[in-house]
């Protein structure tokens, strides 16, 4: 038996290619529901924890879907990302409208666009500066983008960009995660999967829920003569061991620390998202980085699809800090919303939920802290990792980037086995 530690899209994608390959296998997640980001936030509808998109190119996402039989399920349409200054809502992603955007000197805007690689204009960044994002990793986006454009364009698109999905962190971040975002951005138009919540659904019904173990907690893994033996887990109290051939690691690298005592010296942003459930919609940009004063640096909008047919759209508003899951959370958060929107009716909210998470800290030097899939095995044989600090999920945290790195720890520990087969027949 192959064991996964961790339930999210990363552990479900390696626990089904394994189940695929002809192993058995069994999923341990600590939360009481498997899909990490991508699960419910709330019981009632099909609204996930976090907002998220498969964009048209994401090969492997939609690989997976097809193989379930789910791509067709998932809802599509465009995202359209822009600014919130000085009380209006700016979208920004086509060229007319960026050119229209008030914050932004021509010549910045021009700049701005060449950075995403949206085509030429008078004022660009060179061409072979922004070929291979992953070359940046040592340069932050501040010093590539007063170097390669103007401090007024860092001042007033980028640094908000940065604040508002890193807070305090946005002078210390790499150009490599910049230049990749504003890529993602320029790549989610039309065809774009606005949720991944039939694809984790079909996910689960494909591994078994009897071979997914929630409210679990695993203890440090269990090696005999340098080689992964048992899973430990505790669950409801009570303490079982699970003989397995390898484990896939898709957690948090600071994770490792508890299970394998590999130590992650990388950093790490809090992330505490609100859901509201709205009953008539609000925003008509889908993801909006908030310059004006809010307890929030971003907004994204996603329209309902299934569930409950009163909402029209979930609203995420996005802070990077840890708050309490209470109500004064919630509160404080609705209340920067109706400062920013006269309009916002609080009684279209017909249920709200709080998410907290921690990501791992995209600053400049971050390549060193990747952990590549065989990197466990350093300290236990037959370790194999999947989670957030993978190489498939650098620079960029795509869901691309997550089925990629499930899919790898899972080749990987399959020809594991088959080697030890063979050598056993060998022999």
């Amino acid at each position: 038996m192959i064991g996964v530690v961790g339930g999210g899209l990363a552990g479900l994608t390696a626990a089904y290619e394994l189940q695929s390959s002809g192993h058995s296998v069994r999923v341990f997640e600590s939360s009481p529901r498997v899909g990490g980001a991508l699960s419910r936030i709330d019981p009632r509808a099909t609204a996930p924890c976090r907002p998220h998109t498969i964009a048209p190119d994401d090969d492997a996402a939609r690989s997976l879907a097809r193989s379930l039989g789910v791509e067709a399920a998932l809802p599509h349409g465009r995202v359209r990302t822009g600014y919130y200054v000085d009380g209006i809502a700016h979208p920004t992603d086509r060229l007319r409208e960026l050119l229209a955007f008030p914050s932004l000197s021509l010549r910045d805007r021009s700049h701005l666009r060449s950075l995403s690689g949206g085509g030429r204009g008078p004022f660009t960044v060179p061409r072979d500066a922004v070929a291979d994002p992953t070359t940046l990793t040592d340069v932050t986006a501040r010093s590539f983008v007063t170097d390669h454009a103007t401090d007024s364009l860092y001042d007033h698109a980028i640094e908000p960009l940065l604040r508002a999905r890193f807070g305090d962190a946005a002078d210390r971040i790499s150009a490599a995660w910049l230049l990749a975002e504003l890529s993602r951005r320029r790549s989610l138009g039309d065809g774009t999967a606005l949720s991944a919540v039939p694809l984790v659904d079909a996910l689960v019904e494909s591994i078994g829920q009897e071979n997914l173990w929630t409210d679990t907690r695993v203890l440090p893994l269990g090696t005999r003569a340098g080689a992964v033996d048992h899973i430990a887990a505790v669950e409801d109290g009570t303490r079982t061991e699970q003989e397995v051939d390898a484990v896939v690691l898709a957690t948090s690298p600071w994770a490792l620390d508890r299970l394998t005592r590999f130590d992650w010296p990388g950093e790490r942003v809090p992330q505490t998202t609100v859901c509201f459930a709205l009953d008539e919609s609000l925003l008509a940009i889908d993801r909006l980085t908030v310059v004006d004063d809010a307890p929030f640096g971003r907004l994204a909008a996603v329209p309902a699809s299934g569930g409950a047919a009163e909402i029209e759209q979930f609203l995420y508003a996005i802070a990077p800090s840890e708050r309490p899951v209470r109500e004064d959370t919630v509160a404080a958060f609705r209340r920067g919303i109706e400062s920013l929107f006269p309009d916002f009716d609080p009684e279209s909210v017909r249920w709200s939920a709080v998410d907290n998470r921690v990501e791992p800290l995209p600053t400049v030097g971050y390549a060193d802290h990747v952990v590549s899939y065989e990197r466990p095995s350093v300290v236990a044989e037959g370790c194999f990792y999947a989670g957030s600090a993978s190489p498939e999920r650098y620079p960029h945290q795509s869901l691309d980037g997550v089925v990629r790195a499930g899919r790898k720890a899972a080749r990987a520990a399959s020809e594991r086995l088959e080697s030890a087969v063979q050598s056993s027949d060998s022999a």
